[in-house]
């Protein structure tokens, strides 16, 4: 491996990384979404620019780490069953901490508003796509950008605890400017804490099972449940 330590600059890492995540997903997301007609519902245009946009973005952020020396041995990938399990454990543990995180951030902003995406009219095309999108793709690069890239960035340049107490910050903050709601903040920040411990613990793919343990369930859920009612 390549002594590249000398010219990596965390800090310069973070903000890019961050910020453009950031600035493109609320672009495309709640702008350019907002003004694409073509589709039945905004679900169904929501999950196919993401799909579009979120692994290119995550491309492009982890070409700019390896510009920077971070590259693929500092991302933390572990595939093993150790980190799986691992992963998995703690993807659980994430959806039972919901019962307390949620229960602060309505005593911090009151009553939380309706902002459910699955109706009785979401297509099975919408459907499906919320699934793969929200369900497997989102998990696997934003565990890959926010934990393997910008936690290890943190990490080097302000110590572990810190590190991982600002990326979960980062990461919530984000959800909260793409929302434009602080709503779900603390759940985000709490989510966002186990993924980055784990990371920590047992590599970027042990957080991203915990991620798409969390994301996934919910996405199946919120559709059944719709279907029932």
């Amino acid at each position: 491996m390549n002594d590249t330590r000398g010219k990596r600059r965390p800090l310069l890492l973070v903000l890019l990384g961050v910020g453009l995540w950031t600035s493109v997903e609320v672009i495309t997301r709640r702008i350019l979404v907002s003004r694409i007609r073509k589709f039945d519902e905004d679900l169904t245009g929501d999950m196919l620019v993401s799909l579009a946009t979120i692994p290119l973005l995550g491309w492009v952020i982890a070409r700019i780490g390896n510009q920077m020396g971070f590259e693929q041995e500092y991302r933390g990938y572990q595939w093993t069953p150790r980190a799986i399990g691992g992963g998995i454990i703690a993807g659980v543990a994430g959806l039972a901490s919901l019962s307390i995180t949620t229960q602060i951030d309505r005593l911090l902003f009151g009553s939380i508003e309706n902002t459910e995406i699955v109706t009785q009219d979401t297509s099975t095309t919408a459907a499906s796509l919320l699934v793969v999108v929200n369900g497997i793709i989102v998990p696997i690069v934003e565990e890959f950008v926010w934990r393997g890239i910008i936690q290890t960035a943190f990490v080097e340049r302000f110590g572990t605890t810190t590190g991982i107490v600002l990326t979960s910050l980062s990461f919530s903050l984000k959800h909260a400017i793409v929302d434009r709601s602080l709503n779900r903040i603390t759940m985000l920040f709490g989510l966002g804490s186990i993924f980055g411990l784990v990371r920590h613990r047992l590599g970027t793919c042990a957080s991203t099972a915990a991620h798409i343990t969390g994301n996934l369930p919910a996405s199946l859920i919120a559709i059944v449940v719709k279907q029932l009612e």
